[in-house]
């Protein structure tokens, strides 16, 4: 199991394994505005 960004490459690379989709809190951006949730991808070679 392993997490990434929620991004079209990544995507692609991990197409033939299991991929959900989270909800992740950031709370260190040097904007307070780029705080908050962001995608990410939990992907698994396994069910």
């Amino acid at each position: 199991m392993l997490s990434n960004a929620d991004t079209p490459f990544i995507r692609n690379l991990y197409n033939n394994f299991h991929i959900e989709e989270i909800m992740a809190p950031r709370n260190v951006a040097a904007n307070i505005r780029g705080r908050g949730y962001v995608r990410k991808l939990l992907i698994r070679n396994y069910c």
